[in-house]
């Protein structure tokens, strides 16, 4: 481990005592948190809050419990003397991805998990890419918690789901499908801050002609205009 991170990374091996108790103590909203953890690879406490909580104490309350029962880990980034601390970032634990196999009927090796490959985002370098994404979704839950049930995140797949189903034609960084006020879009992601070419950037963006898309990214007019000179 390098000091470029400070990783709380021990856990136990894992008991029938210990699984038993998990399952006992884990509520709806558990798995819910555990399965999008596990999906989207690494959540912030922020954004964990967006998605499923309202205020932060019974975000941090809650994160702490499924921590001590071993359902999730965490670690903090680094960051540079006098930039303040990173906020605690959060992989699926081992107890947690039993307890969801078990909540599914299968094995862990069936939910395609593995414990050095989650707690391997942490000295990653598309960290920040990752948490980036997840930012965008967090941020779109947020808004739709607010809207008294007018607009709703239907759907929220990752990179890997997006390259299994569309293989060559499209590698988006995530898909979404969001209702709103009964209209309904579905969009490919794209998270780029600046440092790839915008003909890179549009051929990662190239989609089957029967799915609706939107392009997100931050240098927006640049980037619509390669797209309309991609489909000219």
């Amino acid at each position: 481990m390098t000091p470029a991170h400070r990783a709380q990374l021990g856990q136990s091996r894992l008991e029938s005592a210990a699984l038993a108790e998990l399952a006992a103590r884990l509520t709806e909203r558990d798995y819910r948190i555990l399965t999008c953890v596990h999906e989207h690879r690494v959540l912030t406490t922020h954004q964990i809050q967006k998605i499923f909580f309202t205020l932060p104490q019974p975000t941090r309350r809650r994160l702490g419990i499924l921590h001590r029962l071993g359902a999730l880990t965490r670690f903090r980034p680094w960051k540079p003397y006098g930039a303040g601390s990173a906020p605690a970032h959060w992989v699926l634990g081992r107890a947690g991805a039993a307890a969801l196999a078990a909540n599914r009927n299968i094995t862990v090796a069936e939910l395609g998990y593995r414990y050095d490959t989650a707690i391997a985002i942490c000295l990653s370098s598309r960290l920040a890419h990752q948490i980036g994404v997840n930012d965008f979704f967090a941020d779109l839950h947020a808004y739709a918690r607010r809207s008294q049930s007018q607009a709703t995140v239907r759907k929220w797949w990752p990179e890997r789901r997006c390259v299994e189903l569309w293989g060559d034609l499209a590698r988006p960084d995530a898909y979404g499908r969001w209702t709103e006020n009964g209209r309904e879009l579905d969009f490919f992601l794209e998270h780029d801050t600046g440092t790839e070419p915008l003909t890179k950037v549009a051929a990662k963006l190239g989609v089957p002609p029967d799915v609706w898309t939107q392009v997100v990214m931050r240098r927006s007019a640049p980037y619509r205009a390669a797209a309309r000179s991609r489909s000219g």
